[in-house]
């Protein structure tokens, strides 16, 4: 399991990342994330973390998918420099 985590290789992590997290998440605790955050950090990784209230794993409201479907638009544009 913990070399299938993503804190397993986070020294060679140098690309920005987006973490979008249900508080309500069962599979995975939002306590990863927190963790991941803070690993990030200490790596000088950019990153843009999106805690979407009363979601799930798998988001089950319309609105939790437009939200995620703009961030990763704006975010990808942003890092990739779409339009430049």
């Amino acid at each position: 399991m913990r070399a299938a985590s993503p804190v397993a290789d986070i020294a060679t992590w140098c690309s920005p990342v987006l973490l979008i997290h249900g508080d309500d998440d069962r599979n995975v605790q939002v306590t990863q994330t927190v963790d991941l955050v803070q690993r990030l950090g200490a790596q000088r990784v950019r990153f843009q973390e999106i805690l979407i209230p009363d979601e799930i794993h798998d988001f089950l409201r319309y609105a939790s998918w437009q939200k995620v479907g703009h961030a990763v638009t704006a975010f990808l544009e942003r890092e990739l420099g779409a339009g430049r």
